[in-house]
């Protein structure tokens, strides 16, 4: 990334599996799974499942959120998906992808049993830059056959954009960026909100993954 001192506030990735792969059970089952190893906060709520393609109905489903103790990692599991997030200070892709591969170990049992559909890295940066003689292009990649476009590179104020690239099931990929810019007094506060989304098609969870990583390097 262009800038010198970046701050990741969140990373997650995101697993989708075909439509009710994943039973009530397999997540009730999880439970104690997790609280015995370092998830002892559990939070039970429900969510809404959309239909696909034109079909814009919902369902209920169940959720879990898994804490741990400090609230810093964090497992949500669905009848859907799987979620695991990191939040606050980055230490790093390597220290991400073990976090991750120690849970989905955890979880090996249940996940091994579930239709992979999909995977997604999620990310979202926020930073303060000195206003003086701002302008986007310093900080971000603003150039051709960038997702970001060249022209964005010249703003020097207020920005509000979202940007899609590509159709998940027909294309097999899509990107989404969302960039927010506000000047302060003496300052600009950026905040940036991507989605790197990938259909399974073979590769291994690892090789999407590190996919996935550096199209969000390249991006930024």
């Amino acid at each position: 990334m262009a800038y010198k001192k970046p701050v990741l506030i969140e990373i997650f990735s995101q697993f989708v599996f075909e439509p009710r792969s994943v039973t009530s059970d397999m997540i009730f089952q999880s439970v104690p799974l997790l609280k015995k190893n370092g998830y002892p906060n559990v939070e039970f709520t429900q969510g809404q499942l959309v239909g696909p393609g034109q079909n814009l109905g919902f369902s209920i489903i169940s959720r879990i959120r898994c804490w741990d103790e400090k609230r810093k990692k964090l497992i949500q599991f669905s009848e859907n998906e799987i979620i695991f997030n990191k939040v606050g200070e980055y230490l790093g892709w390597k220290d991400f992808l073990e976090f991750f591969k120690h849970d989905w170990t955890l979880l090996a049992e249940i996940v091994q049993k579930l239709r992979l559909k999909s995977v997604a890295l999620n990310t979202i940066d926020q930073f303060t830059v000195p206003l003086a003689g701002f302008t986007l292009g310093k900080y971000l990649n603003c150039a051709e056959g960038t997702i970001i476009p060249k022209w964005l590179g010249e703003a020097n104020g207020a920005v509000d954009v979202t940007m899609g690239k590509g159709v998940l099931d027909a294309e097999k990929s899509n990107r989404q960026v969302k960039i927010q810019v506000r000047p302060k007094p003496d300052s600009v506060a950026i905040r940036m909100e991507a989605v790197f989304h990938d259909i399974v098609n073979g590769s291994s969870v690892d090789a999407i993954l590190d996919r996935l990583h550096k199209d969000s390097n390249d991006t930024f």
